[in-house]
């Protein structure tokens, strides 16, 4: 029924018969261990083929893709979504559409091509943006990472464990901790550098 959907209506009729799909025959995500059970696979592989990346695409041409119509549609799929957050031109890439794993609070700000995993082959685990934070352009943020009040990762970083309050992070998940003055104080500055092949 939804495929017939998709190709008689506009993409937003196929996302609002996806979004009560994805309520009646999937059901909410949480988070723990993946059962091993034909039903479990199945909600995972339907779920993903019932909403890609690429009709969530679709969706934000004709809404506007910054704006309150995208936090709506995101939490009709389930994700908990606070208010003024800026979502990138080019939408959140959530592998496999669990947005119930995926809380983002107010005020927080997205750079573009971002990915974000919510679970892997094993364990289902929530990702967590929090008030003021800023997820900068092609991140790759893992399962059960969290970004607190006011942290930045930076560009083309990838997103693991914690990152705490008023901290910048760039790179994977090696590196060191540094200093740096701002706006009078000194602000604790989180350095996540890529490491090199020769080290």
């Amino acid at each position: 029924v939804a495929i017939l959907v998709k190709d008689l209506f506009s993409p937003v009729i196929y996302a609002l018969v996806a979004v009560i799909m994805k309520w009646v025959v999937v059901g909410r995500f949480v988070e723990g261990l993946r059962k091993d059970t034909e039903w479990e696979k199945f909600r995972y592989w339907f779920m993903a083929e019932l909403l890609p990346h690429k009709d969530v695409c679709e969706v934000s041409k004709i809404v506007g893709a910054h704006y309150y119509p995208m936090t709506l549609f995101y939490r009709c799929l389930g994700m908990r979504a606070g208010e003024r957050i800026f979502w990138p031109g080019t939408p959140l890439d959530v592998d496999g559409a669990l947005y119930d794993l995926l809380e983002v609070e107010d005020d927080v700000t997205f750079g573009s091509r971002t990915k974000i995993l919510c679970h892997d082959s094993q364990e289902a685990r929530k990702v967590s943006i929090c008030s003021g934070a800023m997820v900068a352009d092609n991140c790759f943020v893992l399962p059960g990472t969290t970004i607190c009040a006011n942290a930045l990762l930076g560009s083309g970083s990838v997103g693991a464990g914690d990152y705490g309050e008023n901290t910048v992070s760039i790179g994977n998940i090696q590196g060191s901790l540094g200093g740096q003055e701002a706006g009078g104080g000194l602000a604790l500055v989180e350095i996540r550098a890529l490491r090199t092949r020769s080290e």
